[in-house]
Parts: C-alpha cells; structure tokens; sequence
C-alpha cells in the first residue's frame, strides 16, 4: 500500500483516500488484502498526536477502514474549529499589541509583567514558604 507518514497540523483525509485507493487496486490486481490491514495501516500513517484517537481505534473488536476515517475526519474537524477560535482570541486579547513585534523598544513591552510578579510572590507564598515550614516542623533544636 502506499505508505506515506502524515506531518503533524497536515489535513490526514488526502493520505487517508490515497491508501484507500491503493488497497483498492491491490485487490483488484488480486491481492487479497483485509479492509482490517488497511485500517492499521491508516492509523500507523497518522502524526503522534493522534496517538489517543489510533489507541482508541484499535481496542475495537473489529475495525474499519470506514471507522477509521470517520474517526479522524471527526478529530481533524475538532481540531480545525479549535484552532480558529484560539486564533480569534489571540486577535482579541488586550496584551496583543502591533507595534510590539515590529518594534525593539518595546519589545518586553507585549508581557504582562505585574501579573507575573504576582504570581512569583503567590508561589513564593503558598508553595514554596509552606514546604519549608513542614521540614522544620519536626526537627527538634538542639542546646
């Protein structure tokens, strides 16, 4: 079949149809191929991170080549539509400023920096000050 491994944040449904299109014509040339080979072989072209989605896949009892394409159809949909609104509120987000990128000055300017100073002195506070506490809590101080 032909073999080709799907790059991460590439659309998986060209690759998908083209083994499908390869098994057919394997078969038809006489081959007798499992519509089960090609659903693993499908899988294995996918990028690693539908390795969730391909592990899924192949706890079903039997397993298709029709499963697997909807399976990832479904899981490219998601990720295309998450992808946009993540974008859309990247574009609205009030620490996005355009002069930023383009310009050195203000090149620290695009970081929140009080927020992050808020949160040093609240790690500061709840996680680090309470481990040093408990170990001193046992210890017994000697005359």
């Amino acid at each position: 079949m032909a073999w080709k491994t799907i790059l991460e944040g590439e659309d998986p449904m060209p690759a998908l149809a083209a083994q499908r299109s390869a098994h057919a014509q394997l078969n038809s040339a006489g081959e007798n191929l499992s519509d089960k080979m090609l659903a693993y072989a499908m899988t294995l072209a996918l990028p690693e991170s539908f390795t969730t989605l391909k592990q899924t896949l192949w706890l079903r009892e039997s397993l298709s080549s029709s499963e697997v394409q909807a399976g990832v159809q479904a899981e490219w949909s998601r990720r295309k539509t998450e992808g946009e609104s993540a974008t859309g509120m990247f574009a609205k987000s009030k620490f996005r400023s355009k002069s930023t990128f383009n310009n050195p000055k203000k090149q620290f300017d695009r970081f929140p920096w009080p927020i992050i100073q808020d949160t040093a002195l609240f790690i500061r506070k709840l996680v680090i000050a309470p481990k040093i506490a408990s170990k001193t809590e046992g210890k017994v101080q000697k005359a």
